[in-house]
């Protein structure tokens, strides 16, 4: 009885974990593939797609977004703007959140998520930044080039000051940001 009980529960996780593989695949077909030969500029944009729907976002994005309270989706827009998928072992998607406060004081935040190729989350970075908040105005782009390595530059105007950053990451074949030393 033991044994059946134990084939019995066996399959039925295999069974859950390939309708979750499909389901992600069926995620990942609603985007299109970002083909690129050499580099990729990531900058603010204007987006003419619909949002994805609040469900979609806390299944495959609550780890990235930090989104595991509904306060976070309030006055936000998230889309899927694209995926690169050439690596073995896992995808990029490229989400962009929008946040609405004022008309002066929207911001857009573009991120690269890293998923393994069954959907289960990795890490993301924020590579594109610009609007206001506090007072201070962001600007913040990326470069993303062949040979898995990031470039992002970093501008912010605070109290008439300016202020600059470009931070350098390498992709490492698990999926994951590593920042590399600027000297």
């Amino acid at each position: 009885m033991k044994k059946w009980l134990f084939i019995f529960l066996l399959f039925s996780g295999l069974g859950v974990a390939a309708q979750q593989d499909a389901a992600y695949e069926k995620f990942l077909s609603t985007t299109n593939e970002i083909a690129f030969k050499d580099s990729l500029l990531i900058d603010s944009i204007y987006i003419a797609i619909e949002p994805m729907d609040t469900f979609t976002v806390k299944k495959w994005f609550s780890n990235a977004l930090s989104i595991l309270n509904n306060n976070r989706l309030k006055k936000r827009d998230y889309y899927l703007m694209g995926k690169i998928t050439y690596h073995e072992n896992f995808n990029l998607l490229i989400v962009v959140e929008e946040k609405e406060r004022k008309i002066k004081d929207d911001m857009q935040v573009i991120y690269f998520i890293s998923t393994k190729k069954n959907g289960d989350y990795i890490t993301s970075l924020e590579v594109a930044v610009n609007g206001s908040k506090n007072k201070a105005d962001f600007s913040t782009f990326s470069y993303f080039y062949r040979d898995d390595t990031l470039k992002r530059n970093t501008q912010f105007k605070l109290n008439e000051l300016n202020y600059a950053d470009i931070n350098i990451y390498h992709l490492t074949k698990s999926g994951r940001f590593l920042l590399a030393p600027n000297y």
